[in-house]
């Protein structure tokens, strides 16, 4: 029996390298993925990820935790400044370990493959597909917004249908290559950024004609909410607008000088996030209260048809732009997903499959096909979009706790490896304990206990398919055909870590040694 095993292992083996050796015809040796992005399309893809759909449906649910507008407001200034911190944690981890893996990566260096795993599984199967139908969902609203005058009347199906063809689309465009996916994802950020603005402007408009009502300091603190696990959730809401700020650790790999890139790229962006987020909230309150806030389902279109300046163009125009919008925050999340699977793939924690590319493309076509049929099917589940937003933010603040403290740990068992970058301590620390105060949050919710239920059991699938394919290593018979298959059909092969030119390579990391590229 062990001969037989023996002999179906080396026939296959042979057999993928045949494949391989023919896929990569166009190519000399190795198929990785090469270093393209500069600090303009870096900035470009932070901004395109992080400016999405949040901005046009979180201040809705960030009013109705804090109870006021003064509160809202200071709310969404802490998100930026968190997310700021947040990133500059991530970008020492980051110019430690210069890999795709990102929080993957970090977490499999400083604790072990059972945790890497747990946050791998979690992320590729549930946690991104359902951002992205949370992205699709939004679009959806806005597509349809304009043949409905009430919004009451509105087709929950016809939404969703919209999302699930705009998620399709999505998979097809990222398949066609990186060139493509770079240029869309420049001229989708130019966009978003023109939408903010033409919000903004409107806004500063309405209040030198005196629509400053609302934006009273004496009163617009009016009803804020005593409750501090209410602020927690509040975050939750915020900071969803936010997401993405740890995106650039996924593109370790391909971005020109990374020690000089990647800092410079977050200095740049997340300012300017920041201050776009919080001057187009002070503009919806302009013109709308907080109970139309409360109230609306696309508060961006709704204010346009109250402004005075450019109401026409903007009123016309501005669902539109809202899906350039989502297009291109769907673009980036669907880019750094991509990066994440080759990551898992390549280091042995999801199968060989979700981790190959095309060579021609560059395009981890099956995992790009798994992330759609996931974000699919969470379309079909009865879940508020509110809902959905708090069951994400849950889980990814776990996974931000456990980062934060593994800056301080590898500070302590591996004071000598290379840091390219050093932030102060306080700020992993701080960062710890405002990931427990979020964790805990939802447990003092009218319905919180249903995101830790759900996570819960997430994680202990996920045990129970580590401990015999990743622990035990045991491979399912015909997990070998349907690798073949697969490959065949998507021209899909292994890629193998390169690190960047003159890059201090840390000597012990045994995740870059070639036992790791799995062939």
């Amino acid at each position: 029996m062990e001969v037989g095993d023996t002999k179906n292992r080396h026939r296959t083996g042979t057999i993928l390298s045949v494949i391989s050796g023919k896929l990569r015809r166009k190519h000399s040796g190795q198929v990785t993925l090469s270093r393209r992005l500069g600090l303009g399309s870096t900035v470009s893809l932070l901004i395109g990820i992080m400016i999405g759909t949040g901005i046009f449906v979180a201040p809705r649910g960030v009013l109705s935790y804090t109870g006021s507008f003064g509160a809202s407001l200071l709310v969404w200034f802490l998100c930026g400044l968190i997310a700021m911190i947040g990133a500059l944690i991530f970008t020492e981890l980051a110019l430690m370990f210069p890999k795709s893996g990102g929080d993957h990566t970090y977490l499999q260096e400083t604790y072990g493959d059972v945790l890497a795993f747990l946050h791998g599984w979690g992320a590729v199967l549930v946690v991104r597909p359902m951002t992205l139908a949370i992205v699709s969902i939004v679009l959806g609203e806005y597509i349809i917004y304009p043949y409905f005058d009430d919004m009451c009347y509105r087709d929950e199906r016809m939404v969703k249908l919209h999302a699930a063809t705009f998620i399709i689309f999505m998979m097809l465009v990222h398949g066609s290559g990186l060139k493509l996916i770079s240029k869309l994802q420049v001229v989708f950020t130019s966009i978003k950024v023109v939408t903010l603005l033409l919000i903004i402007i409107n806004g500063m408009i309405n209040i030198a004609m005196g629509y400053t009502d609302y934006l009273d300091v004496n009163t617009s603190f009016e009803g804020t909410n005593k409750n501090a696990f209410a602020f927690g959730m509040a975050f939750y809401q915020g900071m969803f607008a936010y997401e993405g700020w740890n995106s650039l650790t996924y593109t370790m790999e391909e971005m020109k000088d990374p020690a000089k890139t990647l800092p410079r790229a977050i200095m740049i962006a997340l300012p300017t996030i920041t201050v776009l987020y919080v001057l187009v909230n002070i503009s919806y309150y302009t013109v709308l209260s907080p109970q139309q806030v409360l109230m609306d389902e696309a508060i961006a279109t709704t204010f346009s048809s109250f402004t005075l300046y450019g109401k026409g163009i903007l009123q016309g125009s501005l669902p539109f732009l809202v899906c350039c919008a989502a297009f291109g925050s769907a673009n980036g999340l669907c880019y750094t997903y991509s990066r994440m699977a080759v990551a898992l793939g390549r280091e042995g924690h999801m199968p060989q499959i979700v981790g190959m590319v095309n060579p021609d493309t560059m395009s981890p076509n099956f995992a790009l096909f798994l992330m759609g049929l996931i974000s699919i099917i969470t379309l079909l589940l009865p879940i508020s979009l509110e809902h959905l937003i708090e069951f994400f933010s849950f889980a990814i603040w776990l996974s931000y706790f456990f980062i934060s403290i593994a800056v301080l740990i590898l500070r302590y068992t591996k004071p000598d490896l290379n840091r390219p970058f050093k932030v102060h301590w306080s700020l992993p620390v701080f960062m710890a304990i405002l990931s427990v105060f979020l964790i805990i949050a939802p447990f003092f919710e009218s319905h919180g206990g249903n995101e830790i239920i759900v996570a819960t059991v997430i994680i202990v699938a996920g045990l129970i398919v580590y401990v015999p394919f990743i622990y035990y290593k045991y491979q399912l018979p015909f997990m070998d055909k349907i690798t073949i298959f697969v490959q065949l059909l998507l021209g899909i092969v292994n890629t193998e870590y390169k690190p960047p030119e003159d890059f201090p390579i840390n000597e012990d990391d045994h995740h870059y040694s070639d036992s790791h590229n799995h062939e």
